[in-house]
Formats: C-alpha cells, structure tokens, sequence
C-alpha cells in the first residue's frame, strides 16, 4: 500500500513538473537566450584576458564551450550584451556554472568543475 501511494505520489508531480516545464510562456521573445561566447573569454595565463576586450576566466577547460546568456531589447529590436550569466560544457558534454569573482576590477571568471 505504502509503495502504491508513493508510486502514484511521484506520477503525479511528474506530471505537474512536466506541465510547468513545457506551459507556454507569457512572452513571445524570452527575456533572455543562451548562445556560444567563448570567444569573450581567455585562460587567465593568456594576455588577452586582461585587454578590456576580453573576460579572464579560470576553468579546468580553457575557455571552450561557454554558453552566455544575452538579453533581448525591445528598442533595437534585437540580442544586445550578455547578461552576466554564463555556463561552461565540459568534454563530456555536462554544463557547468560559471561566477564571477567579487572584489576585482577586472571581472574574472571560474567554473565550477563539479
């Protein structure tokens, strides 16, 4: 009996959790979307981290594979800079989050390797 209700515990918040991931949105333009940025980024040993162009990160990976969030503007009618949110996609194909670090001037970056 215990195993039925639990069973039928887990379907249904399956279910719930299934209608909350796939419920439409109330915007037809996300407030933000993920594309490759890799490119903003270099290894802290390389030089052009520290250019002003460029996001020094620390990262078991390099600076390969990182997602960046970007926002949309009404105004332009368009994606515009990122959002200072990004992820990282390790050789096995697992995401991980990315933070800066407080405190500096240059913003740095590390991934969390777990």
């Amino acid at each position: 009996m215990k195993r039925a209700l639990v069973c039928t515990t887990l379907l249904i918040g399956a279910g719930l959790g299934a209608g909350g991931v796939l419920a439409p949105t109330a915007s037809a333009v996300p407030p933000q979307s993920w594309h490759p940025c890799s490119d903003y980024f270099r290894d802290v040993t390389d030089g052009q981290a520290w250019d002003g162009r460029h996001q020094p990160v620390i990262s078991p990976w390099g600076n390969s594979n990182i997602q960046c969030a970007f926002e949309w503007n009404d105004e332009v009618g368009g994606w515009v800079g990122w959002a200072d949110a990004a992820y990282q996609i390790d050789p096995s194909g697992r995401p991980h989050a990315m933070y800066a670090l407080p405190g500096s001037n240059t913003r740095i970056f590390i991934t969390n390797p777990f």
